[in-house]
């Protein structure tokens, strides 16, 4: 399941590096085309 995957792999980041104040943890969905241009969905 890739939510929770993304979800540790973010707590590990915090506990490793806890100098990176500015990460992010979205529970959502994100597309993105091939202009550069992305749309987040919120997950279910």
């Amino acid at each position: 399941m890739a939510v929770a995957r993304s979800g540790e792999s973010y707590y590990i980041a915090q506990d490793l590096r806890p100098e990176l104040k500015k990460a992010y943890f979205l529970e959502a969905e994100a597309t993105y085309k091939k202009d550069g241009s992305y749309k987040i969905k919120k997950s279910r």
